[in-house]
């Protein structure tokens, strides 16, 4: 018999995903399950699917957009009894390019139960995404040569990519001790996958910009180090330390 107290969301099942922990880094594999709890009814669901969610800012404004980075099925078709508790175990593993969360720009994952002819029951939690590891440390190297990171931006990308994420990560610092009063501000764009890594850099002085591009791939950092596209000599990090002292 149709249930129709059901189908509209009255007394409907009700998803709970409870994760091992809340602070993951890129590639981390995340554990946990997802409580389903029935309502009045026996309820069939479609599937459930966990979504990941990041946050960004619309070019030229300050309203925020969300971006779905990753969508993972935890289940096929799924029959909840009237007030039956089941629990789903899962384990999935995060993208290696991930951008880290912020507080501006939090992460997500969202839990859906896909059910038709109802209300589609969801829950949502909040989770932290820390900076890569060679992320990590360029940023220590950008700290240690005397600049503090203040603002942290998810910005639009004005020409969308065919696929990955439609904003920029943009690292914005300003410079203390021997730097303060020759260097106004310091910005910088990873872009990494399995295989490279790049950095897109501008110093901003006296009214003028100076961009530069480090790049190079994980195997062998020193031996295909490219600025600005030319092959290069040197260790990036090096190069980088000396880019940041000149004055």
């Amino acid at each position: 018999m149709f249930n129709w107290i059901s189908s509209v969301g009255i007394g409907a099942a009700k998803v709970d995903t409870q994760l091992e922990r809340n602070q993951y880094s890129p590639g981390d594999l995340a554990k946990g399950e997802v409580v389903i709890k029935g309502g009045l009814g026996t309820q069939l669901f479609d599937q459930i699917e966990l979504h990941l969610i990041f946050e960004y800012r619309e070019e030229g404004s300050k309203k925020k957009k969300a971006y779905i980075a990753e969508v993972f099925q935890l289940s096929g078709p799924i029959e909840i009894a009237e007030h039956e508790v089941r629990r789903i175990p899962f384990q999935l593993t995060l993208p290696d390019t991930i951008p880290m969360s912020t507080g501006h720009f939090p992460t997500y994952l969202r839990t859906y139960l896909d059910a038709k002819f109802a209300i589609d029951p969801k829950d949502e939690d909040r989770i932290t995404i820390l900076p890569a590891k060679l992320v990590q440390h360029i940023l220590k190297v950008i700290e240690d040569a005397g600049f503090i990171l203040y603002q942290i931006d998810n910005l639009e990308l004005i020409e969308k990519p065919k696929k990955g994420c439609p904003f920029m990560q943009i690292f914005i610092f300003r410079p203390t001790g021997s730097n303060h009063g020759m260097i106004d501000e310091f910005s910088v764009v990873f872009t990494h996958s399995t295989t490279s890594f790049k950095m897109e850099m501008e110093i901003l002085r006296a009214q003028q910009a100076l961009q530069s591009t480090f790049e190079w791939n994980h195997r062998d950092p020193e031996g295909t180090f490219r600025i600005n596209g030319e092959a290069a000599e040197g260790n990036p990090f090096e190069k980088l330390r000396s880019l940041l002292r000149r004055k």
